[in-house]
């Protein structure tokens, strides 16, 4: 198929096949929420949000209204039933049912209704899908008090690209807390990483290759060697992700507790990105309130618990992608072959972006070009692989496409950017993955 073809995807479609899936029981929630007379409201007025509308409320029958964030969209309708209203509209005098169009607002959900001082019950909608929830469920959340019934092995690796100071500060935000700790250093350079002094906190051990293999095989290289120790659990991390305290604490207990299913194949923790629009005070993110987990559609590689009795069924990470995607790719496939993915939302871990790593980012999504090359390519091979058995991953594979075509029209190194999308756009065309080769990484900058 060629690659104007592979895009062509029906969004709304696709977000309204997604919201079916658990169409009884989230029509069960807007009845019984309707009969209470509960004011209930959606939160996003995107093409998600449209999705669910056309799906469970096409004549505005339960739907009063629609909250954004984004400002120039408060006065419009959606679907010319609903109006889209700011936060600062709504009025205090009701009690509110929020309906999230997706989980990503989750967290800028939660605090601006606890800004605003808002009275609401917030239902994550991809949480019921994901984790096959009945409407009973959601109504009478289970109180999870813990009951050990195993001593589960838990050792953690993390990947290093030309470390600074702050890395060793993260690395002992989490180190005291595991088994065991891999330092997988993927620089380039003859600098030496102080590795050793992480040993009086728990068995370590240093691995480097003295040249960047990328995440994937980073990862598939411990998991191997932490199956051969005898490990059950495997977290992985950026050089650029701190734990807080009871981050590592809380994924153990859930791992030793006799509710685990046996499905469950990634815990996550509640990640708090410093330089995300969602971000939101720690402290205050804890006293949000919040159901105990979450399960998702996908997860970031970065503080992520791997468990290994699963790894071969789901195979590992593509080592093809090299960086960019791979995280998410290897979560598609963990929900294909039936696996669970689980968020602790009591273990919370800071994400910020190191500005000397190869691929950096800022809070406005400025990219190197070489980050244009790996996103690019590596979208059109996810979008190509999955576009018929994971149609929604396929869409934002699709999304990212055209935002990074947009984004590369403007800026200083726009040539250079549209030269990376150019070499991915061949590379991908002629199944040439994996790391770039080093004569065409001079060519865009």
């Amino acid at each position: 198929m060629e690659t104007k073809e592979l895009r062509k995807i029906n969004a709304i479609n696709v977000y309204m096949s997604h919201f079916r899936n658990k169409y009884f029981d989230i029509m069960k929630l807007l009845d019984f929420f309707k009969n209470e007379e509960k004011c209930i409201v959606l939160w996003g007025a995107g093409r998600r949000g449209i999705a669910f509308l056309r799906a469970y409320d096409p004549a505005g029958e339960y739907i009063s209204f629609v909250i954004d964030m984004n400002k120039q969209k408060s006065g419009q309708m959606v679907d010319s039933y609903r109006r889209i209203y700011s936060i600062k509209e709504i009025k205090k005098d009701k009690k509110y049912v929020v309906f999230l169009s997706s989980d990503a607002f989750e967290n800028s959900a939660r605090y601006q209704l606890y800004l605003a001082r808002i009275d609401a019950m917030v239902i994550n909608v991809d949480n019921i899908i994901w984790g096959n929830l009945s409407a009973e469920e959601i109504l009478n959340q289970p109180l999870y008090d813990m009951h050990p019934v195993r001593n589960t092995k838990i050792c953690a690796m993390v990947i290093l690209y030309q470390p600074n100071e702050f890395v060793i500060k993260n690395i002992s935000s989490y180190a005291a807390f595991l088994d065991k700790l891999f330092i997988y250093d993927n620089s380039e350079d003859d600098c030496i990483f102080p590795w050793s002094q992480f040993s009086e906190d728990c068995m370590v051990e240093y691995i480097r290759h003295h040249e960047n293999r990328g995440i994937g095989a980073a990862i598939n290289e411990v998991a191997g060697k932490a199956i051969n120790d005898g490990y059950d659990w495997l977290i992985t991390y950026d050089q650029d992700s701190m734990a807080t305290v009871e981050m590592v604490p809380e994924m153990r207990k859930f791992a030793n507790d006799e509710s685990l299913r046996n499905d469950v194949a990634l815990i996550t923790p509640l990640v708090n990105d410093t330089c995300s629009q969602e971000y939101v005070p720690t402290d205050v993110l804890r006293l949000l309130s919040k159901p105990p987990l979450y399960y998702k559609e996908r997860a970031l590689q970065s503080g992520t618990m791997h468990r290994l009795s699963l790894w071969g069924e789901i195979g590992g990470y593509n080592e093809d992608l090299f960086i960019q995607e791979v995280d998410f790719e290897f979560c598609v496939r963990c929900v294909l072959n039936g696996k669970k993915i689980v968020q602790l939302n009591d273990a919370v871990m800071i994400h910020q972006i190191d500005e000397k790593r190869e691929i950096q980012k800022t809070s406005k999504k400025k990219y190197t070009p070489l980050t244009y090359y790996y996103l690019y390519r590596n979208a059109l091979y996810c979008l190509r692989k999955y576009r018929k058995i994971a149609p929604l991953f396929a869409l934002s594979c699709a999304d990212i496409l055209y935002v990074l075509e947009k984004a590369s029209e403007t800026g200083m190194d726009s040539m250079n950017k549209k030269t990376a999308l150019s070499i991915a756009t061949h590379d991908f065309e002629n199944r040439i993955m994996g790391k770039i080769i080093s004569e065409k990484l001079h060519l865009i900058g």
